[in-house]
């Protein structure tokens, strides 16, 4: 009985050597990632990392998701539930080939295509490019507003959105115009989020007034 307790000890023991062993070689990314989405996403990043092809493999995401903005057809296609996985992987690697996308990022494409979450790939680059940010030291930011800011208000926009920033980062900012705000702007800075439109204050008091009159 001992002997079989000490066995399975020392087999317990192997086991979680092989996984500590396993994590080790894992290339973390410099900032926590979560969901399908981000395991996809972080382990490209490790894989890429270790094969030190980083900057490739970022160029090959950025203009894959180019593309896909671009040539709707193509993204609903790979993301049909009902086009066959090898007509995908024929859309993938024409992709591949007229694009010279690096083997490591046609393997991600496929190894997504046979477990069926090609639908998520929007949500994998914009995962892995939120990665290379940090990894570059930048922060993101998106600034939505009513109509085009002038470069007054750019400037003054730029100097308050720095203090946001630690020594050594740097802004990355991705400015947008949505005529339904009606005015005001929305800022995501990071993993934080701030509505400053008019279109949310109206909502905000419409709702209020509903409540009061109920």
């Amino acid at each position: 009985m001992a002997s079989i307790s000490r066995m399975a000890i020392r087999s317990f023991s192997s086991t979680a050597a092989v996984a500590q062993s396993a994590a080790q070689q894992l290339v973390r990314p410099p900032v926590p990632v979560f969901g399908v989405d981000g395991r996809y996403a972080a382990a490209l990043f490790s894989a890429a990392s270790k094969q030190k092809e980083l900057d490739k493999v970022e160029r090959d995401l950025k203009v894959v998701g180019e593309l896909l903005e671009k040539n709707k057809d193509v993204a609903e296609a790979l993301k049909s539930p009902i086009l066959a996985k090898q007509d995908k992987r024929q859309i993938i690697q024409k992709l591949a080939q007229q694009h010279q996308l690096s083997p490591l990022t046609l393997n991600v494409f496929n190894a997504m295509i046979d477990n069926n979450r090609l639908s998520l790939m929007p949500k994998i680059l914009k995962t892995f490019a939120t990665i290379m940010s940090a990894e570059h030291g930048e922060v993101l930011v998106t600034v939505t507003t009513a109509q085009p800011l002038d470069s007054s208000q750019e400037g003054h926009l730029q100097q308050v959105l720095e203090r946001f920033t630690k020594k050594g980062q740097k802004l990355n900012i991705t400015k947008k115009v949505d005529a339904a705000l009606i005015g005001g702007m929305v800022v995501s800075i990071g993993d934080r989020y701030v509505d400053m439109s008019t279109a949310s204050k109206i909502k905000h008091y419409s709702k209020i007034i509903e409540e009061t009159v109920v």
